[in-house]
């Protein structure tokens, strides 16, 4: 059997995937470290996180239009923002770090008091509440 010579874009392509950064956490206790976690004011995903979310991310992540306009990443619903809660993607992308595409797309980023209200909810494990 003989191989088929690979070319130096190919290599040189999978070296630039390979060496990208990544936004993946493998559990909740390595994400929490990374940010300040308000222990004092219990955060509630329906009365608090879910607000945020339809004011700013369900115009294109919501249920019937995220196929179209967001790419096919749907956020309406617990068990589907559980997903990018779990992997870190949520997080990099309201803080416009440089693992995620920064969210929302062409506004600026959410105010950091916004921001610490999923900070704080995630750091209290993200409950359906």
């Amino acid at each position: 059997m003989r191989l088929k010579p690979v070319s130096l874009p190919a290599v040189f392509f999978s070296m630039i995937l390979l060496s990208e950064p990544s936004c993946k956490f493998d559990n909740l206790e390595e994400l929490q470290r990374d940010f300040y976690c308000d222990t004092t004011t219990d955060v509630s995903y329906q009365s608090d996180v879910v607000p945020v979310l339809e004011a700013n991310c369900y115009r294109c992540h919501g249920e019937s239009v995220y196929p179209f306009l967001g790419n096919g990443n749907r956020l309406e619903g617990y068990s589907f923002l559980k997903v990018y809660v779990n992997d870190g993607r949520l997080r990099c992308a309201i803080n416009h770090t440089p693992c995620a595409q920064p969210m929302p797309q062409g506004a600026p980023k959410l105010p950091d008091s916004t921001i610490a209200v999923i900070d704080t909810w995630i750091c209290q494990g993200a409950a359906d509440n």
